[in-house]
C-alpha cells in the first residue's frame, strides 16, 4: 500500500552498503522503521541528510502490514529549520531529544495530539531567539502530559516537598529517598508555569538547569516503562555549562 504521510526522524542506523535503517514517527502510521537506499549523490531521489535527528519529513512509503520494515519512496524534508541546525545549543538540545523520545515513543499506533505536539514545538524552537537552553526542561515535563505522568500541580504553599514516585507535592518530606527537598521542588513548580511562548523569562543558572535536568530524568525512570541509558544529557550539561 502506497500512502503519505508526515514524519518525525528520530533514529538513523547504518545497516549495509548505501542502506540505512531510519525510525520515523509519523503523522498516520505512528512509529515505524523503513530501510531506506542512500546516495551520496546530488541527483540522488533520497539523500541522507534528509534523516537527521528531529528532521520534519513528507514521505511516500510503502507500508505492508505483515512487515516490520518498510520503505520508502520519497522523502523530503517539510518545512525546513532555519535556525536550528546553525546553533550548537539548539543542535545540542535536538540531538538530546532525540534520543529522549526514541526511548519514550515505543508504540506503533498513530497519536496525532502527540504528533502535533512534538512536531509544533520543534518549528518553535526554531523560531525563538531567546530561552533556547530552557527548551528541553520545558518539553520534557510538558512530553509527560502525552505520557500519561504529568505531575500534580502544588495546590498550596506548604506542599514543598515533591514525591518523584507518586508525582506529587507534599507537605512533609516522603518517607522515601525519590523526592525532591524545597529548593529543588521549587524548581519544578516554577517550571510547570512556563511553556515555549515564554521559556526565555524562566531564569535559572547553569548548575540549577543541569540538576533540574537530573530530576526529570529521574521522573521519566520512574514512571516510562523501560526508560534508561540516557547519554546525550552529558553532553547537552557541557555545551549549557
Amino acid at each position: 500500500m502506497l500512502l503519505q504521510t508526515r514524519g518525525i526522524v528520530l533514529q538513523s542506523i547504518p545497516y549495509a552498503d548505501n542502506k540505512t535503517i531510519v525510525r520515523v514517527y509519523t503523522e498516520q502510521l505512528g512509529l515505524q522503521s523503513y530501510v531506506v537506499n542512500i546516495s551520496r549523490s546530488k541527483t540522488a531521489k533520497i539523500r541522507a541528510v534528509v534523516f537527521q535527528p528531529l528532521n520534519q519529513v513528507m514521505l511516500e512509503v510503502k507500508h505492508d502490514e505483515k512487515k516490520h520494515l518498510h520503505s520508502i519512496r520519497e522523502a523530503v524534508v517539510s518545512p525546513v529549520y532555519t535556525t536550528i541546525h546553525r546553533d550548537i545549543i539548539k543542535t545540542t538540545i535536538l540531538l538530546f531529544l532525540a534520543e529522549l523520545l526514541n526511548k519514550t515513543l515505543r508504540h506503533e499506533e498513530p497519536d496525532e495530539q502527540l504528533y502535533v505536539f512534538v512536531s509544533s514545538a520543534l518549528h518553535m524552537f526554531d523560531l525563538k531567539d531567546e530561552g533556547s537552553a530552557n527548551f528541553h526542561l520545558v518539553f520534557m515535563l510538558q512530553l509527560t502530559r502525552y505520557l500519561g505522568c504529568y505531575p500534580q500541580a502544588q495546590e498550596e504553599s506548604r506542599q514543598q516537598w515533591f514525591d518523584l514516585k507518586e508525582g506529587v507535592f507534599t507537605t512533609n518530606p516522603p518517607k522515601h529517598p525519590l523526592h525532591l527537598r524545597p529548593q529543588e521542588a521549587e524548581q519544578l513548580s516554577r517550571l510547570m508555569n512556563f511553556g515555549f511562548d515564554a521559556m526565555e523569562d524562566l531564569r535559572m543558572t547553569g548548575a540549577e538547569r543541569r540538576l533540574l535536568l537530573q530530576h526529570l530524568l529521574s521522573y521519566y525512570e520512574l514512571h516510562i516503562p523501560g526508560f534508561s541509558g540516557m547519554t546525550a544529557h552529558t553532553i547537552l550539561e557541557t555545551v549549557l555549562s
